[in-house]
């Protein structure tokens, strides 16, 4: 997965699914954001609590290789960007 993102546009939508994700969570995958590129111009951005509360927003992308995702640390990817 190798994309291109305008910092704003990806912060912005990053925000959004980092508020979903909880910070402490006995089950680890629970405090990660899911990453995938789902075509040459669309990054989605996923999370979920330990509730059954889900968010999936999508930032859009300069450029990218379609397909491959990621689950990163929610908190410390909002800390990078």
């Amino acid at each position: 997965m190798r994309f291109t993102i305008n910092r704003a546009a990806f912060l912005s939508a990053l925000k959004l699914a980092a508020g979903i994700a909880p910070r402490k969570s006995p089950v680890a995958i629970l405090s990660s954001v899911l990453l995938r590129v789902e075509s040459p111009t669309k990054l989605t951005i996923a999370a979920t609590d330990a509730q059954g509360l889900s968010i999936v927003t999508s930032a859009p992308i300069v450029s990218g290789e379609k397909g491959g995702g990621s689950c990163i640390e929610a908190k410390g990817l909002l800390d990078i960007v």
